[in-house]
């Protein structure tokens, strides 16, 4: 088992996520697919803030690392444009 930041299977979690972060944006773009792809990116950016960048605490500091307030401005942005992306029902 190879285990890459304390995850089993670290590495092709790494993988996978670096996979989706470089096709999810294409069929953003394409107007294709946006409230999944926005789903997904939530997930591994809320995924991020919980296991990187809370334990440092809220605010973004020095060389731009730690804090949260930037993931939480990203899932704000990334729900919002998931929302207006979604299937509309008849009622």
């Amino acid at each position: 088992m190879v285990e890459f930041a304390g995850l089993p299977e670290g590495f092709y979690w790494a993988a996978a996520v670096t996979i989706y972060e470089l096709i999810a944006p294409l069929f953003i773009l394409a107007r294709r697919f946006v409230t999944l792809a926005c789903l997904g990116h939530m997930g591994i950016v809320a995924l991020g803030a919980v296991l990187v960048h809370y334990p440092d605490g809220w605010f973004v500091v020095g060389a731009g690392r730690n804090g949260m307030e930037y993931s939480v401005l990203l899932l704000v942005c990334l729900g919002a444009t998931a929302r207006a992306y979604a299937p509309r029902h008849a009622a």
